[in-house]
């Protein structure tokens, strides 16, 4: 990790910010920017401390959930430049906050022969979901999130398919094909679904649902069902949150319902014009969710037979490169 200073930002002084909100509602954000910098600084040392890197968006709810800031875009954008300010002056580490939507790419290198010998050691692992009856995907519409979940889908080894939003009919088959393939070999599968409560994010969960069993019924496999009832038997997409449950135990900050969402009328009937954002979660809160949710699916003996034998395999490599 590393702070390091660029130049002076101004770290006092007062913030006003108007949040107008689509109902008309007003709500104004009045705060000292020194106090809203020490809130970042805290949060941020928070995390870095348990290993986790935040985004601008997960910053701005764990305020929200404070009420240290105005749930609103307006404020957010605010937020942004007074972060912004904290890392060019020095005040927090660069590392501890990230854009996961802009990540550079460079090919796989070694130094030598014995940095690849010692990398072939760290990188050894089995298939730790070998011999389990169910096969588990974890999907999610936030690519905010992925950092967060692949703690959990690289501890357990099951696939994460982040969508961002809607998810494409390339993505769709290909998922299709992945599941085919486990049925195939005698497993029941279920996609584990994580994403925001509003219209569309409790739409997606139908919409990836229906397009999968659509082409179940009607692929080049179809004989292999009967009608619906045979793919429900086989196959499954679990919504394990945002649930009102969650939003009510953990007391997750409101937003207002999109009004221009296509959907909006049919959610606003049903839970009024509130709508909630999984990236309020508590990452520690998220990653507790998703492994309960595993754990109470896979047979837990078998994964871990799986890691004692990996185990094995990596002694066994290290016997090999002493050797060598």
């Amino acid at each position: 990790m590393a702070k390091e200073k660029f130049e002076n930002r101004i770290l006092s002084g007062k913030i006003h910010v108007t949040c107008k909100y689509e109902d008309g509602t007003v709500r104004i954000w009045d705060t000292k920017k020194e106090e809203v910098v020490q809130h970042i600084v805290d949060i941020v040392n928070e995390y870095q401390q348990e290993g986790y890197v935040l985004t601008l968006r997960q910053l701005h709810y764990q305020l929200v959930t404070n009420n240290w800031i105005v749930n609103h875009d307006s404020a957010y954008k605010k937020l942004g430049g007074i972060l912004d300010d904290c890392k060019y002056a020095g005040i927090i580490d660069w590392d501890n906050i990230e854009d996961r939507g802009r990540i550079p790419y460079i090919p796989y290198y070694v130094q030598d022969v014995e940095s690849a010998l010692n990398d072939t050691i760290d990188q050894y692992r089995i298939n730790r979901q070998k011999g389990q009856e169910v096969y588990i995907e974890l999907w999610t519409e936030k690519d905010a999130l992925s950092a967060i979940l692949k703690r959990s889908t690289e501890k357990y080894h099951i696939q994460l398919v982040v969508n961002k939003g809607y998810t494409s009919s390339s993505a769709i088959y290909r998922a299709y094909q992945r599941c085919l393939y486990k049925i195939i070999g005698d497993q029941r599968v279920i996609i584990l679904y994580f994403g925001d409560h509003d219209p569309s994010g409790l739409d997606m969960v139908r919409d990836i649902r229906e397009r999968l069993q659509f082409m179940f019924l009607n692929g080049n496999h179809s004989d292999m069902f009967g009608d619906i009832h045979d793919v429900e038997a086989v196959f499954e997409v679990l919504p394990i949150g945002l649930t009102m449950e969650q939003i009510r135990d953990y007391d997750l900050p409101p937003n207002p319902t999109k009004l221009t969402d296509s959907r909006a009328n049919g959610y606003i009937e049903k839970f009024g014009k509130t709508c909630w954002e999984v990236d309020a979660l508590r990452p520690q809160t998220l990653t507790s969710i998703i492994e309960y949710n595993i754990e109470n699916i896979i047979n837990m003996e078998q994964y871990e037979e799986m890691l004692i034998e990996e185990n094995r395999g990596i002694e066994e490599l290290k016997s090999l490169i002493d050797k060598i």
